[in-house]
């Protein structure tokens, strides 16, 4: 479907048969939701099977947008390197609290929400500066909890345990609870750098592919293929091609 037709799919102005005919096609677009909630370990396996370049489209009220699968698989790949540097923003807050208390997300951000504007919960911009108020374009400043909610500034582990303990509530953040066992996409991928680092390659810097011979991934999947995790016929590309989306592994020189 064209981008022209996605951009006047709802417009006012055209006829009925028009409207029609042009919802009738976007009626065979996959619609996704590929938002990374919680704790983000991994693309989902039906996401990273798409390839980088092919369009996916979102709908957002009565719009679609078109964006390449890229676009989508970056959100995780961002979601992972930044929790693993133990950074969350109010929605991952909220999100792992509430999978880890049975309660309504909306709770928990209506509590973060408080929490800021008493000062009991920190949040940072990406410079590590404090996020403490925002100046408009006409220079007007206003106080940061009244758009607390977007996806920019992060508070860490121990300040989020600081706000828990001063709010009075009986549990920590991701203290104190059992961990998920290793999930299987994330094993798979584990192995998979196991085995490049037996063979003596460096995931970082895989030799180059060279036309007409079997390239290192033949050689792991080898290894790896139709044992567990790798049961299902598409367990091992979709594995790699996770690790190459989050840039665990590459060609050198690329």
């Amino acid at each position: 479907m064209s981008k022209y037709i996605l951009q006047y799919l709802f417009n006012s102005e055209i006829t009925g048969e028009q409207r029609k005919m042009w919802q009738d096609e976007a009626a065979k677009i996959k619609i996704v939701d590929y938002t990374p909630l919680g704790v983000v370990t991994e693309i989902p396996p039906e996401l990273a099977e798409i390839d980088d370049s092919d369009p996916l489209c979102e709908l957002r009220g009565l719009h679609i947008w078109e964006r390449p699968a890229s676009r989508y698989k970056q959100r995780f790949t961002d979601a992972i390197k930044r929790q693993e540097d133990d950074k969350f923003n109010p929605d991952d807050i909220a999100q792992i609290l509430s999978e880890q208390q049975g309660k309504d997300v909306d709770f928990f951000m209506e509590k973060i929400r408080e929490g800021f504007a008493k000062s009991w919960l920190k949040f940072y911009f990406q410079d590590g500066s404090p996020a403490d108020y925002i100046t408009l374009s006409d220079g007007y400043p206003m106080p940061y909890e009244y758009y607390l909610g977007l996806d920019q500034e992060y508070s860490t582990r121990e300040d989020i345990n600081v706000w828990l303990e001063r709010w009075g509530a009986k549990y920590r953040f991701l203290d104190g609870h059992k961990q998920p066992t290793e999930k299987k996409g994330i094993q798979q991928q584990r192995l998979i750098l196991e085995e490049l680092e037996k063979l003596g390659h460096n995931p970082q810097k895989l030799p180059k592919k060279d036309k007409g011979n079997s390239w290192i991934k033949s050689e792991v999947r080898k290894t790896l293929d139709n044992k567990y995790p790798f049961e299902a016929r598409t367990a091992f590309n979709s594995a790699w091609k996770e690790l190459l989306a989050l840039k665990r592994i590459k060609e050198a020189n690329k």
